[in-house]
C-alpha cells in the first residue's frame, strides 16, 4: 500500500537533509591559546619561503621599521579577526541565491505532497527591472559596509600601531638623555668629593642633584618599558618581546611638514575615512528597506506550488495561491519605521562626519603649532648650547659656584627635553593628519619618516 509514497518521501528526505552539516565539537583549551600568544615572534608574522626565510621586504632580522610593525600587526592583532572573518563569508551577489523559498511537505496514509511557497514580494524582484536593481544595489551596499568597518578597523590599528613606534621611540630618546643628564651630576658629584675647596654645601648640593637624575632615568625606564608593553599589545605579540627597531638613533623630525589647507582637508576627509564609507553603505542600505516598506503597502499574492503524489490518481502538478490584504495601519507603521531608520542613517553619517571634522582640523592645527615649536626650540638649542658652553668655562675656571652652576645647566637640558617632546607631538600630529586626509591609505612606504 504505501510502497508508492516510497520514492517521494526519499526524495522530499534527501532535499531537505542536503543542506545539513554534521556537529563537530572543537573544546576551547585556554592553556593552547595562551601558548599560540607566547609563541608569537616578529618572524613569524609571515610564511617562511622554503629555505626558512621570510620572503619579501618584510626583513625583522636586521631591526624592525615602521611598515614592518604595521605588517605584523595586520597579521597577528586579534580584534582583526572577527572583522575579517565577517568579511569571508560575503560571496558574491546571486539574484536567485538570495530568494529564499519555504519548503512544504505534507504526509499522510494515502499521499504524499512537497512544494515551495514564496510571496509575490520575491516574484516581483525577479520579474521587474528596477526592483531587481534595487536588491543588488541593497547586497552590493552590503558587502561594502562590512568591507568598510573591516578597512576601518585595519587602519585605526595602523595608526595606533604608527603613534606607538613613534611613542616609543621618543621614550628611548627621553631615557638617553636622562642617562646622560644622570652621568653628568655623577661626575660633578665625584668632582665636589674629589675637590679640596668643595664645601659641604657643595658636596650635598651635587649628591642631591645626582639623587634627582637617577630617579628621573629610573622613571624614564619605567615610561619606556609601558610604550613597549604597548606597541606589543597593539601588535599582538607577547607583552615581554623585545622588540629592535631600525629607526633608533634616527631623528624624531626631518624637514617638518605636511599642514594641508582647510579646503583640501575637508575634500580629503569625504573619500579618505572608510568610517564614512561605512555609513554611506549603511544609509543605501536604509534607503532600500525604506522602498520595501513601500511596496509592502500593496497587496501580497502568495504562490504555492506543489508535487502530489496520490495512491490512486498518480503524480499531478497543482497550483495554490491565496490574497494577504497588509492592514493599513501596520502598513503605515512599517513605512514610518522605514522612513525613521533612513533619517536616523543619515543623521548618524552627519554625526560622524562632524566629529571627524573637528579631529581632522585640531589635528592639522596641531601639527602646525608642532612645526611652529619645532622651529623655535632649534634656536633656542643654539643658545642653550652656547649658553652652556659658557658656563662649563666659567665653572672649571672657579667663577661659578655649584649652586649657581647646576640651574644654567637644568634650565639647557630642559631645552633639550622640550625639543624631544615637540618632535613628538609633530610626528603624532602628521601621523593624525595622514589618517584624516586618507593619505594613510596610499602606497608610499609606511616607514619612511616625512
Amino acid at each position: 500500500m504505501y510502497q508508492g509514497l516510497l520514492s517521494p518521501l526519499l526524495l522530499a528526505a534527501g532535499m531537505l537533509l542536503a543542506g545539513c552539516t554534521s556537529y563537530r565539537a572543537e573544546p576551547l583549551r585556554p592553556a593552547l591559546e595562551l601558548r599560540s600568544l607566547q609563541e608569537r615572534s616578529p618572524e613569524r608574522a609571515l610564511p617562511a619561503t622554503a629555505g626558512g626565510e621570510v620572503s619579501g621586504l618584510y626583513r625583522p632580522d636586521d631591526g624592525l621599521d615602521e611598515g614592518e610593525l604595521v605588517i605584523a600587526a595586520l597579521n597577528f592583532n586579534p580584534a582583526l579577526r572577527d572583522k575579517r572573518y565577517e568579511i569571508s563569508r560575503l560571496g558574491g551577489i546571486d539574484l536567485f541565491g538570495m530568494v529564499k523559498f519555504k519548503p512544504e511537505l505534507q504526509v499522510n496514509l494515502d499521499r504524499a505532497t512537497f512544494g515551495f511557497a514564496t510571496d509575490s514580494d520575491t516574484l516581483y524582484t525577479l520579474l521587474v527591472p528596477s526592483l531587481r536593481q534595487a536588491w543588488r544595489d541593497d547586497e552590493s551596499a552590503r558587502r561594502e559596509q562590512s568591507r568598510a568597518e573591516m578597512l576601518a578597523a585595519e587602519v585605526l590599528v595602523v595608526v595606533e600601531v604608527r603613534r606607538a613606534h613613534v611613542s616609543m621611540l621618543a621614550r628611548i630618546e627621553r631615557l638617553a638623555w636622562a642617562q646622560q643628564r644622570a652621568d653628568h651630576r655623577r661626575r660633578l658629584f665625584e668632582q665636589m668629593e674629589s675637590d679640596p675647596r668643595a664645601t659641604q654645601l657643595d658636596r650635598a648640593v651635587a649628591s642631591l642633584a645626582w639623587e634627582s637624575a637617577l630617579a628621573d632615568a629610573r622613571l624614564e625606564s619605567v615610561g619606556l618599558d609601558t610604550a613597549r608593553r604597548h606597541l606589543n599589545l597593539t601588535i599582538g605579540f607577547d607583552p615581554r618581546q623585545e622588540l629592535r627597531l631600525s629607526a633608533i638613533g634616527q631623528p624624531l623630525a626631518i624637514n617638518p611638514s605636511g599642514v594641508v589647507s582647510d579646503e583640501e582637508l575637508d575634500q580629503h576627509l569625504l573619500t579618505g575615512r572608510w568610517e564614512l564609507r561605512a555609513l554611506e553603505a549603511t544609509y543605501r542600505r536604509a534607503e532600500y528597506s525604506y522602498s520595501q516598506a513601500v511596496i509592502g503597502q500593496y497587496p501580497r499574492v502568495r504562490l504555492s506550488p506543489a508535487v502530489t503524489y496520490d495512491r490512486e490518481e498518480g503524480t499531478s502538478f497543482k497550483l495554490g495561491a491565496s490574497l494577504k490584504l497588509p492592514w493599513p495601519e501596520d502598513a503605515d507603521r512599517k513605512l514610518e519605521d522605514a522612513h525613521q531608520e533612513r533619517e536616523g542613517a543619515r543623521a548618524l553619517y552627519l554625526a560622524r562626519l562632524h566629529q571627524l571634522r573637528a579631529e581632522a582640523h585640531a589635528a592639522n592645527a596641531r601639527l602646525a603649532a608642532a612645526i611652529a615649536d619645532l622651529s623655535a626650540l632649534e634656536r633656542s638649542r643654539k643658545v642653550a648650547d652656547s649658553v652652556l658652553a659658557v658656563g662649563t668655562s666659567r665653572r672649571d675656571a672657579g667663577e661659578l659656584s655649584l649652586s649657581d652652576y647646576l640651574p644654567v645647566v637644568e634650565r639647557c637640558e630642559g631645552v633639550v627635553r622640550a625639543w624631544i617632546e615637540a618632535a613628538l607631538d609633530y610626528r603624532l600630529a602628521r601621523i593624525d593628519v595622514d589618517h584624516a586626509t586618507g593619505r594613510i591609505n596610499q602606497s608610499r612606504p609606511l616607514g619612511s619618516v616625512p
